[in-house]
């Protein structure tokens, strides 16, 4: 098709930061293809304890698309945030927490500055 999208861009990532129980990082990315754009993050990731995992990621997304006389583009802040809980040696619970919300928009489609998006997830896993 012609919806190609290639990404590329560097990350940094302090593994240790967070007093050995946990990892820093930050990137960007360049998104090249039928939705041009950028996007910007800072992550946490945190072994809180022996049973207890935690994810915090902040990003910023602005993108453009060309249509045939102008090009169009948007801004976006996202939040992700993920708990996984080790309740017994097999099973865990996973709570996960993704939203993405409108900073500004030139977007002739229908989508207005003030659109929001929120997704979550609860899930058991285990294994016997």
């Amino acid at each position: 098709t012609d919806r190609q999208r290639l990404m590329l861009g560097p990350e940094l990532e302090l593994p240790s930061a967070l007093l050995g129980r946990g990892s820093l990082s930050w990137g960007y990315r360049e998104e090249i293809g039928w939705l041009n754009g950028r996007t910007l993050f800072m992550q946490a990731a945190a072994e809180a304890s022996s049973t207890l995992h935690v994810v915090g990621r902040l990003s910023y997304f602005s993108d453009s698309y060309e249509r045939e006389l102008s090009t169009e583009s948007f801004d976006e802040v996202g939040l992700y945030g993920n708990l996984r809980w080790r309740f017994m040696p097999n099973f865990s619970l996973e709570f996960s927490l993704l939203s993405r919300a409108g900073l500004n928009s030139t977007l002739q489609t229908g989508l207005s500055q003030d659109r929001l998006g929120i997704s979550t997830r609860l899930a058991l896993t285990g294994q016997l």
